[in-house]
């Protein structure tokens, strides 16, 4: 199967493969908007722990959540659910406190207000503000103003060369960028991703960690809430075959992805930290220090 284009972020660890180091295959599951007691049952416990899965270290996969407190139900979050998050070793990462959709049009200090609010808030619930290092853009719409405001709020440090974001996450150390990579036939659909050309949710993601098997790029699981919802199997026939709920579809994923060889689930800032630790292994200086939630 031919290999797509590997991510700049990613070239150091390309170089890592020909240096000797055995890399590993790497996911990240991240759930936009609201964390509340029914966001984490849904996404964590009747899809990562149901799944029955743990990362080589025993530990189950941890979640970056995309946090934005708004007043939408879906952009509620409660400081309960953070913390109960923050304990098991998940990362809270900023999503803005407005969700706004008209993200190319906000100024800088539109962006400052709405980026650092989330942030705030997330330090009033208990998250250590210095832990707070992630960002994504709602919608994954951004412009110029926007890398500016990160700059200025201390997720961009040192690195005046950064003119605007134009990928999903972004971190605080020297322009770190994990992009919003779209799957294959997907339309541009960067979430929430659909069966496609008679591909089912689970073969499309088979066929990205394909792609990227040996190589260190990260096959990324972009959800929400209620996307994970649906837990029973519904009777739509695609190419003549039940088609799994959109929950059903992760977890046979994940069952299958954490059985291959050398297969690690990790946060946006875990997967950040490997790379700038320069090591093939994770289960070292990486996770050393991550709470580990035992499968």
């Amino acid at each position: 199967m031919k290999r797509r284009a590997a991510p700049a972020c990613a070239l150091a660890i390309l170089l890592l493969a020909s240096s000797g180091y055995a890399v590993p295959n790497l996911i990240m599951l991240s759930i936009d908007d609201g964390v509340t007691d029914s966001a984490l049952d849904t996404a964590y416990t009747a899809t990562v722990v149901e799944s029955g899965v743990g990362n080589p270290n025993g530990c189950r996969p941890p979640i970056t959540w995309c946090a934005a407190h708004g007043t939408a139900p879906m952009l509620h979050c409660d400081c309960d659910a953070v913390l109960q998050a923050h304990s098991l070793g998940h990362e809270l990462a900023t999503h803005t406190v407005t969700h706004p959709d008209n993200g190319e049009s906000l100024s800088y200090e539109e962006w400052v207000e709405v980026v650092g609010n989330q942030r705030s808030w997330l330090a009033g619930c208990g998250v250590p503000e210095e832990e707070v290092v992630g960002f994504r853009a709602p919608y994954y719409v951004t412009n110029s103003a926007l890398g500016s405001a990160l700059q200025d709020l201390g997720f961009l440090q040192s690195c005046p060369e950064v003119q605007k974001a134009t990928h999903s996450h972004l971190f605080c150390g020297c322009a770190r960028e994990v992009p919003a990579e779209a799957l294959p036939g997907s339309g541009g659909r960067h979430s929430d991703p659909q069966p496609v050309d008679g591909k089912s949710i689970l073969e499309r993601l088979q066929e990205d960690f394909e792609s990227k098997r040996g190589s260190g790029v990260p096959v990324g699981i972009k959800v929400h809430e209620p996307y994970l919802e649906d837990r029973q199997a519904m009777q739509t026939l695609i190419t003549n075959r039940i088609r799994l709920s959109n929950r059903g579809e992760i977890i046979a994923f994940l069952r299958w992805a954490l059985g291959q060889e050398d297969t690690w689930a990790v946060t946006y800032s875990q997967y950040i930290s490997w790379i700038e630790a320069g090591q093939g292994s994770l289960n070292g200086k990486v996770l050393s220090n991550s709470t580990c939630d035992a499968a």
